[in-house]
């Protein structure tokens, strides 16, 4: 501290109300944090195109690809949902870098009691794709004709 004080009670005195004014009271600390503050759950609209094709050499394939300038982690690939999530047949695929795609079997997915999608008895109509953004959560749903 570079205060010159005449005795040395009157720079204590000045040294207490210094180091006071940096903490708030008891009573001015907010128990909880302002709404404004909060953190809400965004959900981002992913931009995203898929195809399939079979060829007899590689079997059934989907093609997702990541239309958007920013990386998709965690991402869950749902065929066939029909009114929530994990009622489709199902695939964790990781991450699709921003602008990037990925390919896999189609008979890769499965329900959640390990039924897997058999494309020679049924066909592809929905593909709902969830991941995680630099903006938060985000999903798609795409039809096929």
């Amino acid at each position: 501290m570079c205060i010159k004080a005449r005795s040395w009670i009157s720079s204590v005195i000045l040294g207490v109300a210094l180091c006071s004014c940096d903490k708030p009271a008891p009573e001015q600390i907010p128990t909880t944090a302002p709404q404004s503050v909060k953190k809400k759950a965004i959900e981002v609209s992913l931009n995203a195109k898929a195809s399939t094709f079979s060829h007899h050499l590689v079997g059934h394939r989907l093609i997702v690809s990541n239309l958007d300038q920013y990386n998709w982690t965690e991402v869950f690939i749902e065929l066939n949902s029909q009114r929530q999530r994990y009622d489709g047949y199902g695939l964790r695929v990781g991450e699709i870098k921003a602008e990037g795609y990925i390919g896999f079997d189609i008979s890769e997915c499965c329900k959640s009691d390990g039924t897997r999608f058999n494309p020679l008895q049924t066909r592809a109509l929905t593909i709902h794709i969830y991941a995680t953004t630099m903006y938060g959560r985000g999903s798609c749903k795409l039809e096929f004709n």
